[in-house]
């Protein structure tokens, strides 16, 4: 697919960028930040921090933080996600605690296998590596392979 991506913009004379491996919502950005020079995953990433932290701060008040949990479950679906998932807890974990899951990046065989958004949407149960009594009462996130559910 990538060869055939490139081969149409040789084709029109448009100069690719070639991103390597990230997130459908990253390749958004990168596109709607193009003319800012914000195309780096760094500078996505910090820009994701950035926006989790501005968030915390617009509740001021203990009613408004009353329903905050800073302990998360996320389910990367052992895709793409989950590097930079990593990367994002390591820096907002003064706020929130996450433990990823389903992280396996290496062996597509397993993705989206028994994880992800559709699978726990469509099959109504908790994704792999979910352990009930370890995970009972915390919230859970979970992505497809790509992030974009």
């Amino acid at each position: 697919m990538l060869k055939a991506a490139l081969k149409a913009c040789a084709t029109i004379d448009v100069a690719p960028n070639n991103y390597a491996s990230c997130t459908t919502p990253m390749v958004h950005w990168f596109v709607r930040n193009e003319c800012l020079q914000l195309t780096d995953k760094s500078k996505y990433v910090q820009h994701m921090c950035n926006s989790f932290k501005q968030f915390r701060k617009i509740a001021k008040t203990a009613e408004e933080k009353k329903n905050y949990e800073d302990n998360i479950i996320i389910d990367c679906a052992n895709g793409v996600s989950t590097s930079f998932m990593k990367e994002i807890a390591g820096v907002i974990k003064a706020s929130l605690q996450a433990e990823i899951i389903n992280t396996d990046i290496r062996n597509k065989a397993v993705l989206n296998e028994g994880s992800g958004a559709e699978f726990v949407h469509k099959k109504e149960k908790p994704p792999t590596g979910w352990d009930h009594k370890k995970h009972i009462g915390k919230k859970c996130v979970t992505f497809d392979g790509d992030a974009d559910r």
